[in-house]
């Protein structure tokens, strides 16, 4: 996992890295919210996400086999719950379509971070993670972009 502001000096530690994660950061800073989703470019698309924040009994933890997640807080705020996928016990079938097994909500959970308007969290296919939960009880909403990146397209 990887978590920064995309003011922070660090981005571009991250983004001379990983070329197909500046291409996230580029897209981000043009693309219209409510165009919705769609390819970006060679192996990464983009989806627009737009909820209100719930609290933590709603919240699912969830990983991914074939993209990486990059996500980019536009508005508002929520706090992202992180665990390592091998903790976790499986709670449905792999969804192939979608890129998504979800697991059973641990009695605690270790990590977490605040994803805020311009920070950015970069979910790898071991990082499992619960988003959508309320900061401080405090019910927001929140937009961001997730961009997917395809596996073939990143290296680490």
């Amino acid at each position: 996992m990887i978590f920064f502001s995309t003011n922070e000096s660090q981005a571009a530690v991250y983004t001379e890295k990983f070329p197909w994660l500046q291409t996230c950061l580029q897209q981000a800073a043009i693309l219209d919210f409510t165009a919705g989703g769609g390819s970006v470019a060679e192996g990464v698309d983009v989806k627009t996400v737009q909820y209100e924040t719930s609290s933590p009994s709603v919240c699912e933890f969830e990983t991914h086999r074939d993209h990486v997640d990059v996500q980019v807080c536009i508005e508002g705020e929520e706090l992202i719950r992180l665990a390592r996928r091998s903790t976790l016990k499986v709670s449905s079938e792999w969804d192939s379509k979608g890129d998504v097994l979800f697991y059973e909500k641990p009695e605690m959970t270790g990590d977490s971070i605040c994803l805020v308007k311009g920070s950015v969290a970069v979910l790898f296919p071991e990082d499992a993670h619960c988003c959508g939960e309320s900061v401080n009880g405090s019910d927001s909403l929140l937009r961001k972009f997730v961009f997917k990146v395809k596996r073939e397209t990143f290296s680490i």
